[in-house]
């Protein structure tokens, strides 16, 4: 009896300690993936978890749970609950018409690039399907933990997941996962040793190619004339070459074609592959090309799935691409769990991959700099904020024809008024702007980015008879002159057409400042360096409304002097006439000839009246 009350103690000891360690609160839910889709990649992804009747008698739980799900479910998911037999279950579905279409909504859940691969070769070499991702579908889920944490719910809601079922039906093939991440594989034919891929990039969507298929003796005795015509179909009418070989215990089977466009390598690409999913990009992704350096990338997605490989191996790969001698290059990367990393190397300007992968996404870098004499501003000031600016990138008339080809290029697709034109010491890529300094600062903004500005203010002071003109033009172009292009010279010269009255024209870089006078022709020129300057002149024009105020104000003066003298005339003689009149009464002993003196004195009192009625009028 002793016995049984031990081992019951026991056990139950057991069961309390299991109890301590698996946890409080932890929810086993239970996680089914089910993608259905079609050879052209169109159908829908559902997971459905399974919390069976954990919530029961818990519906605080469950609001708290209903509460993330409705505030952190990812947009590209449908999200639906439903109370089944078996229990409470929680479905989202992502729907999609295309490869792209499903990577980019899956991108967007796992916040990072997400690689699919399908392959559905149907020849005598292979046939079958092959569905393979770069992530597992666990991850898909992961923001329904992260919004308990958000939301500070994870003393209550704590969830073991478990993937019980990941199933794929293609088109009515319904096959499984041997995990949560995709890769079913149900490929059948015959084996396949190698493949191998030679790219040379001319640049300007030229490109050569060579594609090799290595394939066992024993596959190529088994197959004979079936699989000679099968390559042969996979050899497009441009092709400059096509045959077999046999190299060792190998047969191999080249083409070669020669002057692609970027679109026609590939459509032979996945012609040859046997895909339909074989992408190329060439150009400027991330916009950081310049007029004076092409900095471009080229990308490609393929994949080998339509090849079966010899038993316990995979397809070997090589890749190799190489560019024009004088292009620089980066490193060579290659997709890895929705990260870019460094795989093959450059060896003699050749970039090289060997890999064992199903699936490649490969990006390598590239750039040239063009070399530039020097840079010339040319600024034509026609007056009342009218200008006409040329901006001149100064080329080698020897050799610098390609760079000045590529600059104008540019420049077109953009949309701006561009020439090519020539001097007798360079060739000439010019940049024409116009309008006022407003309209040419918004123009040289949007082109050549902050920095680049123009500017003009007026003064016009209180009694003034000219106004003040203040004019600035600041050039940042040293994010484009890199290495030996750095230093060049770079001249601003100033033509003045508008008549206003140049007072002082400079320019400062950050090594060179300078000053210069206008010629008699009106023009004035100053010499800096590199690629960040501020040129700025002084001018003035006459101010017409204060011109005809002082002179308004000078008449009126003048005029009142005028009658100011005209009043002392006057004054000064009423004062002679008073001054005689009063010398001849004082004088008691002359003789007086009456007649004669009455006269003078009649006279002298007449014009004394005279003047004083002058006078008065002249003080009215």
């Amino acid at each position: 009896m002793r016995k049984n009350v031990q081992v019951c103690l026991l056990a139950l000891f057991l069961c309390l300690a299991a109890t301590l360690f698996t946890g409080c609160g932890d929810t086993p839910v239970q996680v089914e993936t089910l993608i259905n889709m079609d050879a052209r990649f169109k159908g829908t992804r559902t997971i459905t978890l399974n919390t069976g009747f954990a919530f029961e008698g818990k519906g605080d739980l469950k609001e708290k749970l209903d509460e993330v799900i409705n505030t952190y479910c990812p947009s590209v998911l449908k999200k639906e609950v439903k109370d089944a037999d078996d229990g409470l279950k929680y479905i989202f579905t992502l729907s999609f018409e295309s490869k792209a279409d499903y990577i980019n909504k899956l991108s967007a859940i796992l916040n990072r690039q997400a690689s699919v691969a399908l392959g559905t070769p149907d020849s005598a070499l292979a046939k079958g399907w092959c569905l393979t991702e770069d992530f597992d579908g666990m991850e898909l889920i992961a923001w329904i933990d992260e919004g308990i944490a958000q939301k500070q719910y994870g003393g209550d809601l704590h969830f073991i997941y478990e993937s019980t079922s990941n199933i794929v039906n293609m088109a009515g093939d319904i096959q499984s996962s041997s995990s949560s991440v995709i890769d079913i594989n149900t490929v059948e034919g015959y084996p396949v040793t190698a493949v191998s891929i030679e790219t040379t990039n001319h640049k300007k969507d030229n490109y050569d190619r060579r594609f090799t298929l290595s394939v066992p003796q024993s596959t190529y005795d088994k197959m004979g004339a079936e699989l000679t015509a099968l390559m042969q179909a996979r050899t497009a009418p441009s092709a400059v070459y096509s045959g077999w070989t046999q190299q060792g215990n190998n047969q191999e089977f080249q083409v070669l074609y020669q002057g692609l466009a970027a679109s026609e390598l590939q459509s032979v690409t996945a012609l040859f592959l046997d895909c339909d999913e074989a992408s190329i990009y060439y150009g400027d992704a991330q916009g950081s090309s310049t007029p004076l350096a092409e900095q471009l990338v080229f990308e490609e997605n393929l994949n080998t799935l339509s090849f079966l490989p010899k038993e316990d191996s995979e397809v070997s790969f090589s890749y190799k691409y190489s560019l024009p001698l004088k292009t620089t290059h980066g490193e060579g990367l290659v997709l890895h769990d929705g990260v870019w990393k460094k795989q093959g190397n450059w060896v003699d300007g050749i970039y090289t991959l060997h890999a064992e992968d199903k699936v490649y996404d490969i990006r390598i870098p590239d750039g040239i700099q063009y070399a530039i004499q020097g840079i010339a501003v040319t600024l034509e000031d026609n007056g009342a904020d009218s200008f006409v600016r040329y901006l001149d990138f100064l080329y080698s008339r020897q050799n610098g024809e390609e760079g000045r080809s590529y600059a104008c290029d540019f420049f077109r697709k953009k949309g701006v008024d561009v020439s090519a034109v020539q001097n007798d010491d360079a060739l000439i890529c010019r940049v024409k702007t116009a309008g006022t300094a407003q309209q040419m600062s918004a123009v040289l903004g949007e082109l050549f980015g902050g920095g680049n500005t123009v500017q003009r203010t007026e003064n016009t002071s209180a009694m003034a008879v000219v106004t003040n003109i203040e004019f600035k033009d600041s050039i940042n172009l040293s994010y484009m002159l890199t290495g030996d292009n750095a230093k060049v010279p770079f001249t601003y010269t100033l033509r003045n057409k508008g008549g206003e009255n140049i007072v002082l024209f400079s320019g400062e870089g950050a090594d060179v400042r300078d000053s210069a006078a206008l010629t008699q022709d009106g023009s004035s020129t100053v010499e800096l360096q590199g690629g960040e300057n501020v040129v700025s002149f002084t001018a003035t024009v006459p101010y017409v409304q204060g011109v005809v105020i002082y002179c308004t104000i000078a008449g009126v003066l003048l005029l009142l002097t005028a009658l100011a003298i005209v009043f002392f005339i006057r004054k000064s003689r009423r004062l002679a006439a008073k001054e005689q009149l009063a010398q001849r009464r004082e004088a008691p002993d002359e003789k007086k000839h009456l007649p004669q003196e009455h006269e003078d004195l009649r006279r002298s009192r007449t014009d004394f009246d005279q003047d004083s009625r002058e006078d008065d009028h002249l003080n009215l």
